[in-house]
């Protein structure tokens, strides 16, 4: 159990208060890896989702865009939308522009 090297934005166990926003590529992969997925965030990397780009993703994005099966998928939608919902609402688009 390491606790001393996380920085707050960072990913970590339950985690999911964390400013995903500002996570690389190398911490999503982390927080996928944490929630039981290695072998589903190979495709993660392979197309460089970061925590940007994680907070952005539909679900149809998970689904269909990752090459995932479709059990291990619906079950990453789950730990992303959680993510999402968690997040200061910085990814949403609705601005009043």
């Amino acid at each position: 159990k390491s606790t001393g090297s996380m920085v707050d934005n960072k990913p970590d166990k339950k985690n999911v208060t964390a400013d995903a926003s500002k996570w690389e590529v190398a911490d999503v992969i982390k927080f996928l890896e944490t929630a039981g997925f290695t072998e589903e965030s190979k495709n993660f990397k392979e197309q460089e989702i970061d925590g940007s780009a994680l907070l952005l993703m539909s679900r149809n994005d998970v689904l269909t865009g990752l090459s995932l099966k479709l059990g291990p998928a619906l079950k990453i939608y789950s730990h992303v939308s959680k993510l999402q919902r968690c997040q200061p609402k910085l990814a949403t688009r609705s601005s009043a522009h």
